[in-house]
Formats: structure tokens, C-alpha cells, sequence
């Protein structure tokens, strides 16, 4: 695999010349050049080598081997190109035209021998400082060079003021990413970003005819909250910024998505007012031991919760026809007061300005899953679902619903089971060892917060749940929310279900390195919004595992 990755650099200058000639992209620093609406920054070959090797380390020794020879390959196929500069590229419209204009740069050493090589590959016409390319594909490319970079582009004019230091522009970004773009919404001309928009709708509505009448009519309650969203997001965002990047320092890979908001726009308004000062009750959620945690504590502003509600409301109403529509008169009595219930608990907890909340999933001997979160009316909420349960539980019961109402206490919650009989005939093997021939569920109600649990053993894991947050609540975060998924787990009990070798042998190096997180976090920080997908490099041994498998497979040795 690696030896395919270094084959593919044979025709990296050319790759990289065609690539940005063909993105729309300019010279945004010249004296009379609009702003730009796009640059792109490519850190250097140096930089890009160090974790090529990095990354091949840490998928396998083999691979790691194999990936010092990366530099001198590299070297031999990209004569003349400068290693210890980024490259980029910048895009921008002009003013009266949809289409953007281009140019692309990236440094040298010596131009001659660049152009050597990529003369292997297309015609190259010199016409004293310009040079003409002309591509297999007939796309004629114009290059010139100025002061240790080449710059490219498919129109000539482009070429006529050149910034002197084009590695600055892009010094920041690169400083941070391997790879990273850098959209300004702004400058990109309205009608375009109309256009954007009338494409998202019409695709939506092509994909209505997908679904069954019941799925429509919900997924087009949601859709103008959607495009609301979608809507401020294309027309009020200053600046976002895509990055990606490895870290061998913190033994990681990641990607961040980051966006502001014009000042003083709606949507930078909302996005400050996510950023809440409020301590969280839910920060317990964040358990050393579970496959997967999520913890949340945002504000919401009031014309947040205004959109937010009126979606839900929309969303209510399609439900509270087809219940109507598909039950008969009793069940349908009993469900819309449990929606309607439900309908308003939550449009008073999102009037109260802060959504507070938390979950975790664990996966030794079976699945359990715990959730819990701040409500407004809670103890309400608790002497509505006990009335309904009480009046339909004859009929609740011969849908296979068993209900404990007060089975307990703990810690100031009051506690209700369910439990939910399984068609184990018609479930595969795997569910009933994940489960139990029942699905158990555990509601635990305070004056204002709300738990659920589900699993082979419920209880245990909600009172497990409910003291790990009272230990360590209240408490503010860095961050607005996360998501953590642990692969070491979930991969064992992938690998007990299935008693397969290769999963085997992927569960075991996994949980040997101790770096198996996947992490999602998003925060505001001066009014951007910041959004991280991060992995740690101990995942990547699996593919090292995968590739020792599959190789044999294949029909030859594994790659790594």
C-alpha cells in the first residue's frame, strides 16, 4: 500500500498544477484584485514527508520501514521543487462574472528541472519569462516565476502582478494543517450563493418521492428550519476554515471545521449565545470505562428557541395525524397525551434558554446505554406519563409493554421500569446476546432532571449514571459538547460476536496501544465556531492487521 503512495508522486508537480488550474482560484494580494474567496494552503514536502512517515509508523512496523525511502523517491520525482516552502492557492470573482478566475504557485529550486519533468508528461513552449503547457488534455496552462515560486494559471492576464511573498499569504494556515482551505462566504457573488441554496431545495424535493408518506410529510416539517439554517449559514458566515493535519506530538489525526460569523449578524449573535456560562449537571457522563460518551451544555438563544420549537410543533402534528389516522380511538387518546405532554416539557426547557445533557453506552456482557438531561416541569412530566400508563395499561400490556411504575428510589429519582418483549424468532442471535430475550428500560425522574436507560441491565447502569454526575456536578466546561467513541471496546464486542480471527487479532492490537479514541468537539471561541474530528493513532494499527489478512487474500503478500 505505502509502495502504491510513493508511486503516486511520480507526477506530483504536474497533479498539482492541473489541480489548482482547475479549481477556481487568483491572485488575491495584487493592488486592484478583489478579496479573495477561497485560499488554499499546502504545507511543505518536508512537512507532508514527516507524517507520511509518521502515519506508516503507526500503522505498522513493516510500513514504517518502508517509508524512509518516501524523501528520496520524492526527491527524484519532483526535481526542482523546494521542500521547505508551503504551497498554495487562492480564488476569487470579478465583479459582474459567476465564473471565477485562477492561479495556483508553489515553490522552486530550479525551474529548469522541474519543467524537465513535467515536460515527460506534457508540451512545453518557453517564450522568454512565460512559459506555455499544454496537457494531454488540451487545458493550456501558463506558468511564471518570481522570487523561489512558480505560478500558474489558465489565463495569461493573471499572471501580470504577482505578490512577492505568496508563502506569507498562506503562513498561518499552513503552520497549523497539512491540507486546509480557507471560504469566505462573502465574496462569493449572491446569485451564486442563491443558486447553492436552490439546489439543496431541489434535492430535497427530489428525494421526497423516495419516501413513504409518513417519512415525507416529517422529514418536510424539519426542512424549513433546515433551510433556515442553511440560509444564514451561506449568507451571514465571515469565514470558514477546513484543516487537516497529523500530530505526532499528541499521537493524532485530525480535522477542523471552523466558522464566523459577520459581526453583528443573527448568526454570530446565536453562536455567542450558545457559549453559556452555566455550569453543567451531566459532566459525569464522561466515563473512563464506556465505549461511547457524549456530554452537552449549550445556550440557545431566544430566536433559537423559537425556530427550534416551532420545527418540533410541525414535527408533533405530522405525528398526532398518522397516530390518529392508523390507531383506534383509545390508543390514539393515549398517545397524543404522551405527545402532547412531551410537547410541551420540552418547549419550556428550550424557552429556559440552556440545553444540559449527557449520555454514555457500555458494552461488557451486553449492550447498556444511559441518557440524561435538565427539563423544565419534570416532576409534571412524571404525573402525566403514570395517568396515561394507568389508563391504558390492559392495552399497553398486550402490545408486549410491562410496566413498574415506582419501583424504586435512588437519590432523590424516582424510578420506573419497562420492560419490552423481543420476537427473538425473528432476530438473529447477536440481539438476544446483546439484550436478552427482553429489551429492559429504566426511567428515573427528580424535580428537574430526567434519566433513561436501556439494556440487559438497565437499573444498574442509570444508578451508576446518576451518581457519577452527582459526584462531579455542578462544573463548567472548556467545551460546549464532545463525543467520544472508544474503538477498544466496541471492537471486542464486535470480535465475541462474530468469533472471527481477523476481528480477533484487530480487538487485541487495539486495546494493546491504549489510543483507541475517536473524538468529536465543537466550542465557540470568539464568536467562531469550532468543530474537531480528532483519531488517535492507535486505530491506525487495524489497518496494519486488515492488510495482513487481506494481502494473503488477495493473492499475494500484504502490503505492510
Amino acid at each position: 500500500m505505502i509502495k502504491k503512495e510513493l508511486g503516486s508522486m511520480t507526477s506530483f508537480v504536474l497533479g498539482l498544477i492541473a489541480t489548482f488550474a482547475c479549481m477556481p482560484l487568483c491572485n488575491a494580494v495584487a493592488q486592484q484584485s478583489p478579496k479573495p474567496a477561497a485560499v488554499i494552503g499546502i504545507a511543505s514536502m518536508d512537512e507532508q514527508l514527516k507524517d507520511v512517515e509518521y502515519i506508516a509508523g503507526a500503522t505498522s512496523e513493516m510500513a514504517g520501514q518502508m517509508s524512509g525511502m518516501a524523501r528520496m523517491q520524492a526527491e527524484g520525482f519532483m526535481p526542482g521543487v523546494d521542500f521547505t516552502k508551503p504551497a498554495g492557492t487562492i480564488l476569487y470573482f470579478v465583479e459582474g462574472k459567476m465564473e471565477p478566475n485562477a492561479i495556483a504557485f508553489f515553490p522552486v529550486t530550479n525551474l529548469d528541472d522541474t519543467l524537465d519533468r513535467i515536460s515527460e508528461y506534457a508540451e512545453i513552449e518557453e517564450d522568454g519569462d512565460t512559459v506555455t503547457i499544454l496537457p494531454d488534455n488540451g487545458e493550456e496552462l501558463v506558468l511564471k516565476s518570481q522570487n523561489g515560486y512558480a505560478f500558474v494559471s489558465d489565463q495569461a492576464e493573471l499572471l501580470e502582478n504577482l505578490p512577492k511573498d505568496p508563502g506569507g499569504m498562506i503562513a498561518e494556515q499552513t503552520k497549523k494543517y497539512n491540507v486546509s482551505a480557507v471560504i469566505y462566504p462573502q465574496q462569493v457573488p449572491e446569485e451564486l450563493r442563491q443558486q447553492a441554496l436552490d439546489f439543496i431545495r431541489q434535492g430535497f424535493e427530489a428525494s421526497m418521492g423516495d419516501m413513504d408518506d409518513l417519512q415525507a410529510s416529517l422529514q418536510e416539517a424539519q426542512f424549513d428550519m433546515q433551510m433556515k439554517q442553511m440560509e444564514m449559514m451561506v449568507n451571514e458566515f465571515e469565514r470558514i476554515t477546513i484543516g487537516m493535519d497529523a500530530d505526532k506530538a499528541t499521537e493524532r489525526l485530525f480535522v477542523d471545521i471552523n466558522m464566523k460569523g459577520v459581526d453583528d449578524s443573527d448568526m454570530s449573535k446565536r453562536l455567542i449565545a450558545s457559549k453559556t456560562s452555566k455550569p453543567s449537571k451531566f459532566t459525569g457522563f464522561l466515563m473512563d470505562n464506556a465505549a461511547i460518551t457524549m456530554h452537552n451544555c449549550s445556550g440557545i438563544s431566544d430566536d433559537d428557541a423559537k425556530l427550534y420549537v416551532e420545527s418540533f410543533e410541525n414535527v408533533r402534528d405530522v405525528m398526532l395525524d398518522e397516530i390518529v389516522e392508523e390507531s383506534d380511538e383509545n390508543k390514539a387518546e393515549v398517545l397524543t397525551k404522551i405527545t402532547n405532554q412531551l410537547s410541551s416539557v420540552i418547549k419550556k426547557t428550550l424557552q429556559g434558554g440552556v440545553l444540559d445533557m449527557g449520555g454514555a453506552i457500555f458494552t461488557t456482557d451486553g449492550i447498556n446505554a444511559a441518557f440524561g438531561a435538565q427539563i423544565a416541569d419534570a416532576r409534571s412530566l412524571e404525573s402525566s406519563i403514570k395517568d396515561i400508563v394507568n389508563e391504558a395499561k390492559s392495552e399497553l400490556t398486550d402490545e408486549g409493554l410491562v410496566f413498574n411504575l415506582n419501583s424504586g428510589k435512588h437519590n432523590g429519582f424516582n424510578l420506573h421500569n419497562v420492560t419490552i418483549d423481543l420476537p427473538m424468532d425473528e432476530l438473529d442471535d447477536a440481539i438476544g446476546d446483546l439484550f436478552g430475550e427482553q429489551l429492559k428500560v429504566v426511567l428515573g425522574i427528580s424535580d428537574s432532571q430526567v434519566y433513561l436507560a436501556a439494556g440487559k441491565d438497565p437499573e444498574t447502569t442509570l444508578k451508576k449514571s446518576i451518581d457519577a454526575n452527582i459526584k462531579t456536578s455542578p462544573k463548567s466546561m472548556d467545551l460546549i459538547g464532545q463525543y467520544n467513541f472508544f474503538v477498544a471496546p466496541i471492537m471486542k464486542m464486535v470480535a465475541d460476536l462474530q468469533d472471527e480471527e481477523m476481528m480477533e487479532a484487530m480487538s487485541d492490537e487495539i486495546q494493546e496501544t491504549g489510543k483507541d479514541r475517536i473524538r468529536v468537539t465543537y466550542n465557540v471561541v470568539d464568536g467562531e465556531m469550532q468543530f474537531r474530528m480528532e483519531m488517535q493513532d492507535g486505530i491506525l494499527k487495524m489497518l496494519g492487521v486488515i492488510s495482513q489478512y487481506m494481502g494473503p487474500m488477495a493473492g499475494g503478500g500484504a502490503d505492510f
